[in-house]
Order: structure tokens, then sequence, then C-alpha cells
């Protein structure tokens, strides 16, 4: 799990060289989703991003539980989406392979950054999994309820109640939690 000083630090050295375009559009769009996972992001496309509703639809033949999951796209998200639209123009994918259009960036691309983005500043390792713990842990000290951040992480609900019962897309309150998250990225470092 990164610290708060560290989550800064990264945010801070995101825009200065130390990433590619594609890997730094790569993170930020992970943070300011809330921390979904690095895979399902790697495969996006861009038919999965909805502008005009804000959402990102991760499909349920790309995510771990096997279930459609929506996430609510905050205005920085939507800027950072914009902005790697522009960068990669309009394929398929929000991340392709550099020399291969038509597949997507693998995740051990983001896993090397990062390690070599640790050994360039002298930080403490982390993984791409790490990402979501630390969102998890931080929006839970922001208030923002467990069973809102495990239906943000699309975390498979076991009870018999999630299962069965509550239909409920809980898309509000996921918003709520990422407008949340997105003021508290903003204060720690301008995310532009």
């Amino acid at each position: 799990m990164l610290s708060t000083e560290e989550v800064a630090t990264l945010l801070h050295n995101l825009s200065d060289n130390h990433f590619s375009n594609q890997v730094e559009h790569f993170i930020k769009i992970l943070l300011l989703t809330g921390g979904q996972r690095p895979y399902e992001l790697s495969v996006a496309k861009w038919s999965d991003i909805d502008f005009d509703n804000r959402v990102w639809t991760i499909q349920s033949s790309v995510s771990k539980n096997k279930k459609i999951h929506l996430v609510p796209l905050v205005e920085s998200a939507i800027i950072q989406l914009k902005e790697l639209l522009v960068l990669n123009g309009e394929g398929k994918l929000l991340f392709p392979q550099r020399y291969n259009l038509d597949e997507p960036m693998p995740t051990s691309t983001l896993a090397q950054a990062i390690r070599n983005y640790c050994k360039q500043k002298s930080v403490n390792q982390f993984q791409p999994k790490d990402f979501r713990r630390t969102i998890k842990t931080k929006m839970g000290e922001l208030g923002v309820e467990k069973s809102v951040r495990d239906r943000l992480q699309n975390h498979a609900l076991q009870d018999v109640s999630s299962r069965h019962y509550d239909r409920y897309d809980y898309q509000k309150e996921k918003l709520s939690a990422l407008i949340t998250w997105e003021k508290w990225l903003l204060n720690l470092n301008k995310i532009d």
C-alpha cells in the first residue's frame, strides 16, 4: 500500500518524464476511476466509454467476476480520457500496444514502468495491484462506506441479499465516492 506522501510524490512525478505518456495516462485513469483492475483498463475499448453519460462499462467478458461493471467518470477522468484520445487516435483500444494497435498494452508494461520509477526515485517498491489496496483504504479514511468501496471496485458480493435480491446499481453512491476521492487527489497534487 502507498502512503499519502508516496501517492503525492507519484502524482508529482507522473508529469515529470519518469513515465511514457501512455503509462502516465494509464496510472491517472486507474487512480481517478477508483482503482479498477489494471487488466480491465488495459483491455478497455473506446466503445466502452460513454462520454455523454460519463460512464465506463467494463464488459462481463473482461471483469474478474464475469459481471458487467459500470464505473462513473469524474471530471478529471474525462479530461484524461479526452487527452488520451488525442494522444492515441481513434483506434479500438484506449491503450494499444506500441507496434500492434489491435492488441492491448500488456499489464507488464505498467509493472515494469513502476519498477523503474521506484529504482530511479529510490522509493519503496510497489506493484500495480497496490493502487486498489491504497484507494480502498484511503477512501475508508475519507468516510466512504465499505459496501460502496466494494461495489466501486467490483468485488464479488457473497451475501444472499446482494447475490439474489438487490438489483440497484449504486451509481449515485459510486459517483459520490469518486468525487470525494478526486478532491483528495487534487488536494495532494493537481492532476492535469
